[in-house]
């Protein structure tokens, strides 16, 4: 499993410099790339020296730990579509909020979310086919940020509307967004035609499971 990605200017191995342990996970280049190698030694100099240093890992420690806390979450409370999208949203968040950086694989996006890569795959495909994002060769753009906000709950769905019965007013949700096998259709009750739209009516989406 892919725990996360790195980019331009990242660092990474740092708890073997400041717990003297092993790594507790390897790396893997995705592309040529250019290292610098500090060792340990250095990096304790470098923090007596420049204190400012700290502060600056302390930061970035506490943004990878809640990443680390929103994975967590996610791979235990949200079924697949829901990861997918999560992955998608921060990725492009640490871009332009559009566009995800570099070039990404299906099977990476698999390995990141615990899933096959089957049916990563589909999910991106059903998504694309209703121009929720959007795939030209390896790189994806976003196009729906809403919609994938919502099945990433992180957007509570809104209400269709009030349907009015026996004095009450009933609200009537929208179904899920991630069950391909509900469709939008004509409700008929005392001869009256009621549409029920699924929560990617505006879309026209089916989602997979």
């Amino acid at each position: 499993m892919i725990l996360s990605t790195r980019g331009t200017g990242d660092f990474f191995g740092e708890m073997a410099l400041l717990t003297d342990t092993s790594r507790s996970a390897h790396v893997i280049a995705m592309e040529d790339s250019r290292l610098l190698v500090l060792r340990r030694e250095h990096f304790h100099r470098c923090l007596e020296e420049i204190p400012q240093m700290a502060i600056g890992l302390l930061r970035a420690m506490c943004v990878r730990l809640r990443e680390a806390d929103d994975k967590i979450g996610g791979l235990v409370l949200l079924p697949v579509p829901g990861r997918v999208a999560r992955l998608l949203l921060r990725k492009a968040d640490e871009n332009d909020g559009v566009h995800l950086p570099g070039r990404i694989t299906h099977q990476t996006i698999a390995q990141m979310v615990g899933s096959s890569r089957e049916t990563v795959s589909r999910v991106l495909r059903n998504w694309a086919t209703n121009g929720i994002i959007q795939v030209t060769g390896r790189k994806i753009s976003l196009q729906h940020r809403g919609a994938l906000e919502e099945l990433a709950g992180l957007k509570r769905p809104p209400l269709s509307g009030i349907d009015r019965r026996s004095g009450e007013d009933r609200r009537k949700r929208q179904l899920p967004i991630d069950f391909p096998d509900r469709r939008s259709g004509i409700e008929r009750r005392s001869g009256i035609g009621r549409r029920e739209t699924d929560a990617m009516s505006s879309l026209g989406a089916q989602h997979p499971r």
